[in-house]
């Protein structure tokens, strides 16, 4: 009977044992959400420490410091300027560029990396390794410094002034009342193959053919990038001119120019068929004429502009070789331009040669034959006559020179109607279909006049042929047109951008209990126009109200997980309490029970002591 209560004792005492095991596990568990708690309001409210940012800061900026501010040496090798000049530019971009530092790079980092890229031709993925940057990092700055230095034309281009009649130059004294000279160069660049042949030059060479016109010292006064390499020089000049912000000549001034362009008034060009070049003049030849003699006093000027072009593509790497980087091509687009009048040939075509003709051009493109990027191979002319001897046996139409001249007064004409259809400048203008006649509302588009009473019946058959290649010169745009549009943009993302905080500013102070009643209730339109400087006050409140709204849930959160706790506890507290008072009562009702039963077992025959026990 002494044995039962040890038995009863070990269970209690292992009772206890459980319940503070799990108490000690409940408390852990409280301890352990309790650090999540701190971790994530630390980690919410975390802000990097500044020593640590400094030292990540300087360490990236060190390829800078010697690419720049090691020596003048130095940065004029990598980023084609000494210091001087360098830290002036940067001030030029950050006031009147409207160039500003990231919160990752400052001002003279960006430029370093905008010079040594154009110095160089580097590519994206070379200047990242070297400046320690992402690539959208490079990406982002390369494009505000452009957009920066292209804010600074009005700074950078000079104002062109005439020469004076009391000028003392001895080459420029012979050219009184000339403003400047202009001239066209090509620079290679890297397109889609779709549109290689507008940009494929005679030479075979991919490039893009930019206008400049430059002072006597050596001054750039206007440029017009973007036209197709297959274009004329003198095309791009008429655009030039035609251009809102386009190219001015003062009243009694002339630009000097070569023997590509016309001599009209205002542009002053060589005499054809006479010595020029200054190549001529070395070997002590001199001009035995006064053509010659004009001619070497021209092209002892004009070089200045040559000598622009040089220099311009020696310092800048990326203007002698095909850019890594593709320039964008959109739809066809382009200004209009002026035709010369035609001079006609000799035979008299009728309409049934005309539509002949046509059709034989129209089947040998389709044949696929001749076709090339910029119309038709050498040799189509003779396979063109062959064709026009079977359909007009009696026509005797030769290659050369009917057929030549005659493709070449059907392409001008459909030029004058393709480039004015697919210009900017169309309104007012349109092409009837059914009548293949101009549709002109004014007296504007005047290239086109000669069609608004006689009709061009095969429009839509050059333009299968020749549209594909024909030069649009839809990306030649001058500094002005693309501020316009940098403006225009940063305008649109502004306002958009302003839109989108105030719609997130309105429905942050909606709550979720509100939202049912909200959703049956019409609601007024939200106030799209705000003042910038309340926006920045309600939204500098709003993050301060976020922090205490924080706050406040976790304090709340954690007295919460107490008083749980404390319930919890005072729980398990009664719980053993009284399971130990119920087996208090159970050992005394045994020990009641035992004594009872002791006397009555001694009165049994042939028990001894101990059974009885």
């Amino acid at each position: 009977m002494a044995r039962l209560p040890l038995i009863v004792q070990n269970e209690r005492r292992k009772r206890i044992g459980l319940a503070i095991t799990i108490w000690l596990q409940m408390c852990t568990i409280a301890s352990w959400f309790l650090v999540a708690l701190g971790a994530i309001h630390s980690l919410h409210t975390y802000r990097p420490r500044v020593r640590s940012y400094i030292l990540d800061f300087y360490a990236k900026r060190d390829y800078v410091k010697r690419l720049v501010y090691a020596s003048d040496e130095t940065c004029i090798e990598q980023v084609r300027m000494n210091r001087t000049t360098f830290f002036k530019l940067c001030e030029m971009l950050q006031t009147l560029g409207e160039l500003k530092s990231s919160r990752n790079m400052l001002v003279d980092e960006q430029v370093a990396t905008f010079l040594h890229i154009i110095s160089h031709h580097l590519k994206n993925r070379v200047i990242k390794h070297h400046f320690n940057r992402s690539g959208e990092t490079v990406s982002r700055s390369f494009h505000n410094v452009l957009n920066a230095v292209i804010r600074l034309q009005d700074v950078l281009f000079k104002k062109a002034k005439p020469i004076t009649a009391n000028s003392t130059d001895p080459r420029w004294k012979w050219f009184k009342n000339c403003l400047s000279v202009l001239d066209g160069t090509h620079i290679k660049i890297r397109v889609p193959t779709v549109d290689k042949p507008r940009y494929r030059m005679r030479k075979g060479d991919i490039v893009t053919n930019m206008l400049g016109v430059c002072t006597p010292d050596m001054q750039f006064v206007y440029d017009l990038p973007g036209w197709e390499g297959s274009i004329a020089d003198r095309r791009v000049l008429r655009d030039a001119i035609s251009r809102r912000h386009g190219l001015k000549v003062l009243h009694g001034c002339y630009y000097l120019v070569d023997a590509g362009y016309t001599n009209c008034e205002g542009f002053l060009a060589p005499f054809r068929g006479q010595r020029y070049h200054l190549n001529e003049w070395r070997q002590g030849y001199q001009p035995s004429t006064q053509e010659e003699f004009f001619n070497m006093k021209h092209a002892s000027v004009r070089n200045v502009i040559e000598r622009c072009f040089g220099l311009l593509k020696l310092r800048w790497g990326i203007l002698r070789s095909p850019s890594f980087y593709p320039i964008v091509i959109s739809g066809f687009s382009q200004s209009s331009i002026s035709s010369q009048s035609s001079r006609g040939t000799k035979r008299k075509w009728v309409l049934e040669e005309d539509a002949a003709l046509v059709a034989c051009m129209v089947d040998l493109h389709n044949a696929g034959t001749f076709n090339a990027d910029n119309g038709f191979k050498a040799g189509y002319l003779n396979e063109l006559e062959k064709m026009l001897e079977k359909v007009l046996p009696n026509a005797m139409l030769k290659a050369k020179p009917n057929l030549e001249s005659r493709i070449k007064t059907l392409k001008r004409d459909w030029s004058i109607v393709y480039d004015i259809l697919s210009g900017k400048n169309n309104s007012g203008f349109g092409w009837d279909k059914h009548r293949q006649l101009v549709v002109a509302e004014d007296a504007s588009h005047k290239e086109a006049a000669q069609f608004r009473h006689r009709s061009f019946l095969y429009y839509d058959q050059l333009t299968a042929i020749y549209a594909k290649d024909q030069a649009t010169g839809k990306d030649a745009q001058i500094a002005v047109d693309i501020i316009e549009e940098i403006n225009a943009e940063d305008v649109a993302a502004t306002n958009s951008h302003e839109e989108r905080n105030d719609c997130h500013g309105s429905e942050a102070d909606v709550s979720l209990d509100d939202m049912d009643l909200l959703a049956t209730q019409p609601q007024p339109e939200p106030q799209l126009a705000r003042n910038q400087g309340d926006y920045a006050f309600s939204k500098k409140k709003k993050k301060i109200s976020d922090a205490s709204d924080f706050s406040t849930s976790f304090n709340d959160a954690a007295a919460l997980l107490v008083e749980n706790i404390w319930i919890v506890g005072l729980e398990i507290s009664k719980s053993i309490a009284s399971e130990v008072v119920i087996q208090q009562k159970s050992e005394m009702t045994i020990q009641e029970s035992a004594l009872k039963l002791y006397p009555t077992l001694c009165e049994v025959e042939g028990l001894t002591e101990d059974e009885s026990y």
